[in-house]
């Protein structure tokens, strides 16, 4: 005997009408210790990518490096600030173009688990060939950690973690544009 779609409805609201509407609507929220070391640690990555330059009309490979540490935790939610230096070629193909910048994270922890997602801004100084100039960079990305010495994941450092990030260059003309890259990130 074949049901109706409309019975099958019904049945399907009956059951989720039974779980409790809070359950549905207030997810519990993660609050960790302070001494979780999921979301309180110094972080060192490495990475690279490319980035699309505007003005130039063709695209750049990029590295970076950086450094943070937590420094607040609130609910789910943490800061860590930090030093960063990139490098890419600029409009001139044979130029490497450093960037200085200090960086500020907020990080999302939800559940707190096997990774967070992240907004970044970066102000500092790049030095293409016409000078030191100001740049900016913003960008939004995730962190899932792979690899940890310990079984424990609240005490588990030091720790492996894979971050892809894209985000927006501003500066000089030779710095504007999208950009997307991939960094290894160690935990301690």
């Amino acid at each position: 005997m074949r049901l109706p779609w409309h019975a099958v409805l019904l049945a399907l609201l009956v059951l989720v009408s039974s779980t409790a509407p809070a359950q549905l609507l207030d997810p519990p929220t993660f609050v960790p210790k302070r001494s979780d070391r999921r979301v309180r640690f110094t972080a060192v990555d490495v990475g690279g990518g490319g980035a699309w330059l505007l003005d130039a009309k063709r695209a750049s490979a990029d590295v970076a490096v950086g450094v943070s540490h937590t420094a607040a935790i609130v609910r789910a939610l943490t800061f860590a600030p930090g030093l960063r230096w990139g490098g890419g070629t600029g409009d001139d193909r044979r130029a490497l173009v450093h960037r200085v910048s200090a960086s500020v994270e907020v990080r999302w922890h939800p559940g707190g688990r096997d990774g967070y997602g992240f907004v970044r801004a970066c102000p500092g100084v790049a030095w293409p060939h016409e000078g030191a100039v100001f740049a900016l960079q913003a960008s939004v990305g995730a962190s899932w950690w792979f690899a940890a010495m310990d079984d424990d994941p609240t005490e588990a450092w030091p720790r492996l973690w894979l971050t892809p990030e894209v985000g927006f260059a501003w500066g000089a003309e030779a710095l504007r544009g999208p950009f997307a890259r991939l960094s290894l990130t160690l935990s301690l």
